[in-house]
């Protein structure tokens, strides 16, 4: 068999020959074996992947992110601005009239466009108000359809992304009436 020096170099080495080099990141990761690529910008690229005895060329086209999925996270005021998140609401999501929750589309993959719109269903609108909120004013604002609870009922919300209107998640929301101090005070806790 092959008998190699024990401290030999496998260091590669990637550069761009073709395009815009500032929108565009290569490196060869050595640990994982694997070339990765990143781009800030829609193009083509050609990249020079090299080692002391081995050179290719690899031709990189970037096109922006396409939408695959919606999800939402539900948020509740927690006050002085922050907010008490849900990750997963897989069943019908309860609130008394006159209180809110924030529903926080997340398009995936991360990088594809954010923008959704939502709908009602029925007379769901008599159920619920929703406006567009904003959950931060700073670093990552993330827009939050703030649902207001106005009657005791149902309401369907379906969110759906603009990019894609194939792609949307559906929600209920379950409005009750708060109950009064007497009903609380009468529970067995």
């Amino acid at each position: 068999g092959l008998v190699y020096p024990m401290y030999q170099t496998t260091a590669i080495d990637c550069e761009v020959v073709e395009g815009d080099e500032n929108n565009i990141n290569a490196y060869y990761n050595s640990w994982m074996g694997e070339l990765n690529v990143s781009a800030s910008a829609e193009g083509s690229y050609k990249l020079r992947v090299f080692s002391a005895n081995v050179e290719r060329f690899i031709d990189v086209t970037i096109t922006a992110a396409s939408a695959e999925s919606v999800y939402c996270w539900f948020s509740s005021d927690a006050g002085d601005g922050y907010f008490d998140t849900l990750t997963e609401v897989n069943a019908p999501y309860g609130i008394y009239v006159g209180s809110e929750v924030y529903l926080q589309p997340k398009v995936q993959p991360m990088e594809a466009d954010q923008a959704t719109s939502f709908t009602v269903e029925g007379d769901a609108v008599s159920v619920v108000k929703i406006d567009d909120f904003k959950m931060s004013e700073y670093a990552d604002p993330t827009t939050a359809y703030k649902v207001t609870g106005l009657k005791a009922g149902s309401a369907t919300i379906t969110v759906t992304v603009d990019e894609k209107p194939s792609i949307s998640c559906t929600y209920t929301i379950e409005v009750a009436a708060a109950p009064s101090l007497s009903e609380l005070v009468a529970n067995e806790w």
